[in-house]
């Protein structure tokens, strides 16, 4: 595999409330923030990896902070190779956790979309008024 099929994967924790019978639910999941292309393999990906994690910061955090403002960083280095960062900014009182690791590409595919089924057609030919109806529902 050539050196472009490595990539750096930063994800994020993201906090969502739902509405659910009435009551405020609230959760929490892992979610792709950027992938970014990497040139020189493995050890191009875990040293853009250090990088990110030392410096990325969500441009939701950074647009809510003045000009000079960096929030407080943990960054941790996992045995895989993965770096969990917590980033905290008083003001406005966020948080985030991010995820920033290597990855090599392994499968890419686009999006087919099937073409749409006859019965469509039938079902808007029967709920449509004045539409000429099928020889059996005469």
């Amino acid at each position: 595999m050539t050196g472009t099929n490595w990539h750096v994967l930063v994800e994020e924790r993201r906090n969502e409330t739902h509405l659910v019978d009435m009551r405020t639910v609230a959760s929490t999941h892992m979610s792709l923030y950027f992938s970014d292309p990497v040139d020189g393999g493995p050890e191009g990906a875990a040293e853009l990896a250090e990088e990110l994690a030392r410096t990325f910061v969500p441009d939701w955090m950074a647009a809510a902070g003045r000009p000079g403002d960096a929030p407080a960083r943990t960054a941790y280095l996992t045995t895989d190779g993965t770096w969990l960062v917590t980033l905290d900014q008083n003001r406005g009182g966020l948080t985030a956790v991010l995820r920033i690791h290597p990855a090599r590409l392994m499968h890419r595919s686009e999006q087919t979309l099937a073409p749409r089924e006859p019965l469509l057609k039938g079902l808007r030919r029967v709920l449509s008024p004045g539409a000429p109806q099928p020889a059996a529902a005469r």
